[in-house]
């Protein structure tokens, strides 16, 4: 069976969407030259999660929903000096709030340049997988823990902490905990 069609038959299957929805997001996506399960989300078929999830159903991956991650929300009167110049600089530079998303965002760049470099000069994808594979990150400006790659072990971290919106505003309510 192709992944197209493992993935619809999935989708359906587990009563995510029905067969008619399907062939809707399929006429869209074919009509404005998009993928179906991006088509499946703008249609509000269903949610991003439950989408992503069966594409890791169907590719044998584990899905991590990065939104039930938590990084400090980067408010532009933040507490922190760090994070309050970083969110102000990025609201300067691309005019509107940063969200964690951005914080995300950052922090990918800055971990795949911290990999080139380690990589050195003559950059391959094999020198930069085997640079990230014995990669350690100290912790970032954000309060993210060190995380460590290896051959097996591609998160990064298996830490999180929680956050509540308290008066309006997201908070960090835990410390970090490991994730089994």
């Amino acid at each position: 069976m192709s992944v197209p069609d493992a993935f619809s038959k999935l989708l359906i299957s587990e009563g995510v969407i029905s067969a008619e929805q399907l062939a809707e997001a399929a006429r869209v996506a074919g009509t404005a030259g998009t993928k179906v399960h991006d088509e499946i989300v703008k249609l509000n078929y269903a949610p991003p999660a439950k989408v992503m999830a069966a594409l890791g159903k169907v590719f044998r991956l584990k899905v991590v929903d990065l939104a039930a991650m938590t990084v400090p929300h980067p408010y532009l009167d933040e507490t922190s000096k760090p994070i309050a110049a970083w969110a102000n600089k990025y609201k300067a530079k691309f005019g509107d709030d940063p969200t964690v998303f951005s914080v995300y965002g950052y922090i990918i760049v800055d971990s795949f340049i911290r990999g080139a470099e380690k990589a050195g000069p003559n950059l391959t994808t094999d020198s930069f997988i085997t640079a990230m594979d014995s990669m350690t990150l100290p912790p970032d400006m954000f309060g993210g823990p060190e995380g460590k790659f290896t051959p097996t072990q591609h998160l990064s971290s298996n830490r999180s902490r929680l956050s509540q919106i308290q008066d309006g505003r997201w908070k960090i309510i835990s410390d970090y905990f490991k994730l089994d």
